[in-house]
């Protein structure tokens, strides 16, 4: 394996944060080069900054990683994770129903999803869309 490979951090990264070694992960993860990167890697980037207290810029990693792969449905619960930080719920709910549009089982979208129309006070929704 070459160590400039696109790979290699962001595969570092995912074993650092599974093992708990969340500075590393973040370590491996800012080092790491994005462009050419795959959407699933710009995920993981916008993933580090949204934790960090920065949706705008996780946005942008999201943004990228949709570009790329348009039905990825976690491409957009993503983006719906940054529009809710910022508080566009309205836009969060949209891209959450695209999410389960693309995967009706998408748990992450569904958990999001009941937790905005909790906020809300709108009840709890249906587990599955109508078909």
């Amino acid at each position: 394996i070459e160590p400039d490979h696109p790979t290699v951090l962001p595969t570092l990264a995912g074993l650092s944060r599974s093992t708990g070694r969340e500075p590393e992960a973040q370590s491996a993860l800012k080092a790491g080069r994005v462009s050419g990167a795959s959407p699933h890697v710009l995920l993981m980037r916008g993933d580090l900054e949204l934790a960090q207290g920065r949706p705008e810029k996780a946005l942008e990693f999201y943004r990228r990683a949709r570009r790329l792969n348009s039905l990825l449905p976690d491409a957009w619960t993503a983006m719906a994770k940054a529009k809710h930080a910022l508080g566009k719920d309205s836009t969060a709910v949209r891209y959450l129903n695209r999410a389960l549009e693309l995967d009706p089982n998408a748990a992450d979208a569904r958990a999001l999803l009941d937790r905005i129309a909790d906020d809300r006070g709108d009840g709890p929704r249906p587990s599955r869309l109508p078909d």
